[in-house]
């Protein structure tokens, strides 16, 4: 009788035992409200049949639930305003029947890729973003990144590192590139930009398998993409159309932007402005006083900062156009989230910004916002190349 008795009381289930061995093969939904599922169950005289329908559609709701948290997780979305609020009257000229097509999703469906083109300011960073939300809430899976932070991501990797991360982000169904062009891109930068690129148009052998779309947002048009990605890499590109050859600087190789030409003179021979000595050499001091105050560059602009500043003077840019392109590469530099970017080491690095201005001039009310930004970190510089060098 004592054994049979044991035998029974080490039969018996606990709630507590039985909670933990629901919760060991993935039943956690019914393993967090399992005394009130019982308690429902037995008042509502639930079928078997019944009891496990309802243990499926709770498992079904809390598994949607736990897989969209880790695909708005993977996702890297960060925080951002709801189209909602988009004010659709700030851009002066704007697609408003392809950016709701957009929000449908289907380009992703079908595979097709997405770029929205405009200048600062006018909300291609919040469209990206309710974009990539709203196609993590349809259960694809997403990643959002700027071109400055892949780019830093994949650059100091061993070879089997650098495969993993370039899977990382082929594999997603939309890829989310923000800010592509804002920067220049060195021909390492380039390759790996590209390695991504290449890997994602793949397309998987199974034709119902959605496609992987890339979405990227740019300032640029994609004829002035060629300023910051070396110009082997848009060869690759087999519709790509051949450009005449440009005026480079003789140092660095790097385009030297020209004042925009009135209609009637652009087949005139180019030919260098002389202006003043004394204009000529006020010029240069405003160029590189500018250019050493903002934060990330040399405190004394080097000989060939000088050369280039007279250059830029003898080509007729418009001084405040050169002090535009300062403040909005500055501010890219030193705004941006992540990690900080290597110091600036040549004006040279702010010419794609003088050609970016020159094609798109930015509003002024949006420069002076950037330069507001901007002065604590030139009032930090500032104090500390006055301070003593011993405290430096």
């Amino acid at each position: 009788m004592s054994s049979l008795a044991a035998t029974t009381t080490t039969a018996t289930t606990t709630p507590t035992s039985l909670k933990d061995r629901l919760l060991k093969i993935g039943l956690e939904a019914i393993a967090r409200i399992l005394e009130d599922f019982l308690a429902r169950v037995t008042k509502s005289r639930m079928s078997p049949v019944q009891m496990l329908e309802e243990i499926v559609r709770l498992e079904e709701i809390d598994q949607s639930r736990r897989s969209l948290e880790s695909r708005l997780r993977r996702a890297r979305i960060g925080r951002f305003k709801p189209m909602a609020d988009f004010d659709w009257n700030w851009p002066k000229k704007i697609e408003r029947d392809l950016i709701e097509r957009a929000l449908t999703l289907d380009f992703i469906r079908e595979g097709r890729n997405l770029a929205l083109i405009g200048t600062n300011g006018l909300g291609k960073t919040m469209i990206a973003r309710n974009i990539a939300h709203q196609a993590a809430l349809a259960g694809f899976s997403v990643v959002c990144t700027t071109a400055a932070e892949l780019i830093e991501d994949l650059r100091a990797c061993s070879p089997e590192t650098l495969r993993r991360r370039v899977a990382r982000y082929a594999r997603p169904q939309l890829l989310v590139v923000d800010e592509v062009g804002y920067l220049s891109y060195d021909s390492h930068a380039a390759d790996l930009l590209y390695k991504i690129v290449d890997r994602r148009y793949e397309r998987p052998e199974d034709k119902d398998v959605p496609g992987r779309s890339l979405l990227i947002t740019t300032n640029l048009a994609f004829s002035r993409l060629e300023h910051r990605i070396p110009q082997r890499h848009l060869d690759r590109h087999p519709s790509r159309q051949a450009h005449p050859p440009r005026r480079r600087h003789p140092d660095r190789r790097r385009e030297l932007p020209q004042a925009r030409e009135s209609e009637g003179s652009r087949s005139a021979p180019e030919e260098e402005v002389k202006r003043p000595a004394h204009q000529e050499r006020l010029y240069i001091e405003a160029v590189l006083a500018t250019y050493s105050s903002l934060p990330g560059t040399p405190a004394r602009p080097s000989r060939q900062d000088r050369q280039l500043a007279r250059d830029l003077c003898r080509r007729a840019l418009p001084l405040r156009t050169v002090h535009t392109a300062l403040f909005l590469a500055a501010a890219r530099r030193t705004l941006r989230s992540g990690p900080p970017l290597p110091p600036v080491r040549t004006l040279h690095y702010f010419l794609p910004a003088i050609e970016e201005v020159l094609e798109l001039p930015p509003d002024p009310a949006y420069v002076e916002y950037l330069a507001e930004k901007l002065r604590p970190h030139v009032a930090e510089k500032e104090r500390l190349l006055a301070a003593p060098s011993d405290l430096i």
